[in-house]
């Protein structure tokens, strides 16, 4: 018998992690699984958000792929359904019944727990493009998956090395993100190659250059200063104790003594 749209819901809320396993294999299995995925997966979040992160996990550990047939131009696109950095994004957001996880790094650290180890790296340098791209929490998202080990140089896909910076600044995510990204080692002219070699247009490309000599500055001048060496260093004593003389010096007028007649 046909399964309705709240059905899936509440498998995916209130399903075991054996029944949701077992729905999620026949669903892809189905030639048109999509709003019956989407809907166990509104489920899976709403788990999440209970304090059961299994049946998200899964989702997030075998991200899934669709295709669909562009009706304008006639040709087909892939475009994907499960996708890692939406989903966190979506995770560490409010939402209608419940509020952002108060420790965003610790709650997608919760939630990629699934994720094989030989696939890790992959899926969170994938997370931090998509983020880049079109998720309204990059900010948020760029510091979590740039702690939890994304490379923000990394190729993604078919996308060579420098994809990340190039899409986030072309997307016009803020300057906040782009720090954070420069902080994480993002390199500007690798970018700037991507973005040439895969015709983002002039202007685009201009925008990437001025970005790039402009964020690396603000990125050093937000830096805190370096530790000052302890106080038992031998060069802090002598600067604390010039300091104490010129002070002293300062503040009290030289007295000249007169010699005896």
């Amino acid at each position: 018998m046909a399964q309705d749209g709240q059905y899936y819901f509440e498998l995916g809320r209130d399903g075991t992690k054996a029944d949701f396993e077992a729905a999620y294999a026949a669903l892809k299995a189905e030639e048109k699984p999509y709003d019956k995925i989407m809907m166990l997966k509104l489920g899976a979040r709403a788990a999440f958000h209970q304090g059961r992160p299994e049946n998200i996990q899964t989702l997030l550990a075998e991200p899934l792929k669709f295709h669909f047939l562009n009706a304008v131009y006639g040709n087909m696109h892939e475009e994907i359904k499960i996708n890692v950095g939406h989903e966190l994004g979506d995770l560490l957001c409010a939402g209608s019944h419940y509020p952002a996880p108060a420790d965003p790094l610790a709650a997608a650290r919760v939630a990629l727990a699934a994720v094989p180890a030989a696939k890790r790296q992959q899926t969170l340098d994938a997370a931090l493009l998509s983020a880049m791209i079109s998720h309204f929490m990059a900010e948020t998202l760029t510091g979590v998956l740039l702690d939890l080990g994304a490379n923000p140089n990394a190729a993604v896909g078919d996308r060579a090395a420098g994809c990340i910076l190039a899409h986030a600044v072309t997307a016009c995510q803020s300057v906040a993100t782009l720090k954070l990204l420069c902080a994480g080692g993002a390199d500007f002219s690798v970018a700037l190659d991507y973005a040439r070699n895969n015709n983002f247009g002039s202007a685009n490309c201009e925008k990437i250059e001025i970005y790039g000599c402009a964020i690396p500055q603000m990125a050093e001048k937000d830096r805190p200063p370096e530790t000052a060496p302890s106080a038992g260093t031998a060069g802090e004593i002598a600067r604390r104790t010039e300091a104490l003389r010129a002070a002293a010096r300062k503040s009290k007028p030289a007295v000249r003594i007169k010699p005896p007649r």
